[in-house]
């Protein structure tokens, strides 16, 4: 239940962060202003241009792609100016990348990534990439394993 509240959650603030995509531009109108007691005095609803979003996810067989698709498909049934699609990619770094030279629009990273990302530190280390985190997606603990009779004790 806590998975599925959380993703109508993120769905919901991606819907709400996109719906500004539109044009900033007052809306203008070449008819003439219907009379105040008129029965057509509503404007319409202003039009936006089509706007084209592609979201970079992972492979298709990962929680990024199939979370990215559901999303995809939830916005694309509620706009009528928003097309989403999902690219399966590489994972978090290209995504990265490819968001930094503008072939995605979005991509779906670890926080660690994004981080390292837009501080030009961690496997980033002067090479600062001009993205920015839009939200979060989940909480995503790391855990470590191995074989007992290892004699690895620490990751340090």
């Amino acid at each position: 239940m806590k998975k599925v509240l959380s993703l109508a959650l993120s769905l919901a603030l991606c819907v709400s962060a996109l719906a500004g995509c539109g044009s900033s531009a007052p809306a203008s109108s070449s008819a003439p202003a219907a009379p105040s007691g008129s029965a057509s005095a509503a404007a319409p609803a202003e039009k936006h241009a089509p706007v084209d979003i592609t979201i970079g996810t992972g492979g298709t067989a990962g929680t990024y792609y199939v979370v990215a698709a559901a999303m995809a498909q939830a916005i694309n049934d509620n706009s009528d100016f928003l097309n989403v699609t999902v690219q399966a990619t590489k994972g978090s770094v290209e995504n990265i990348n490819l968001a930094n030279t503008g072939e995605l629009e979005m991509g779906m990273s670890n926080s660690d990534g994004v981080y390292w990302a837009t501080t030009g530190t961690g496997s980033y280390a002067g090479k600062e990439q001009d993205v920015s985190a839009v939200m979060s997606l989940y909480l995503s603990c790391g855990q470590m394993a191995t074989l007992k009779d290892s004699g690895i004790n620490s990751y340090a």
